[in-house]
């Protein structure tokens, strides 16, 4: 009898053990926070078109130097009388401004469209959580009503009992 019983208590030990040693072994998934990561996706958004913004102004102003730069070459040649120097040189200049230009207009259109998809990404996440809490505000009604359900049918019972009692109670009394 002392075999099994020590036996026993051997077996259970090493169960537990084994299932606390399996338990701790396994490493815990860090939660992943949602909001977290979504306001780190819409920082680093924001980010890219602060940078993306800060190269098209260094683009423009490089365009208005080269601008300058050829308008005072156009200003030199008129100066020394080489007209023909002065007309291609304003051709160019006019060929150049339009270049800039469409440059300019693409690089703000592109902006434009990031700005778009970050204010919609902000936009559906917002909705999305406006969902959750809607979904998780009914679900607490629902558990409300449920709970409210189930006070109402203890005392239907709780009546009907006492309802059963009075009946046997005036069936005595009747009876005596």
């Amino acid at each position: 009898m002392k075999k099994a019983l020590f036996f026993c208590f051997v077996v259970c030990f090493l169960f537990f053990w084994g299932i606390t040693n399996w338990s701790f072994a396994q490493e815990p998934q860090p939660p992943t926070d949602r909001k977290e990561g979504f306001r780190n996706e819409m920082k680093s958004d924001r980010e890219a078109i602060r940078t993306e913004k800060e190269e098209i102004k260094g683009e423009a102003s490089q365009a208005r130097r080269e601008e300058k730069d050829l308008r005072m070459k156009i200003n030199e040649a008129i100066k020394s009388g080489d007209k023909e120097t002065a007309d291609s040189l304003k051709e160019e200049l006019k060929a150049m401004h339009q270049k800039h230009l469409e440059e300019m207009k693409e690089n703000k259109r592109g902006l434009l469209e990031k700005r778009k998809e970050l204010k919609e990404d902000i936009r559906e996440k917002r909705e999305a959580i406006h969902e959750r809490r809607e979904d998780k505000h009914e679900r607490m009604e629902d558990k409300h009503e449920r709970i409210e359900d189930m006070k109402e049918r203890r005392e239907d019972i709780h009546e009907r009992r006492e309802d059963r009692q009075e009946r046997k109670e005036d069936m005595r009394e009747r009876r005596e």
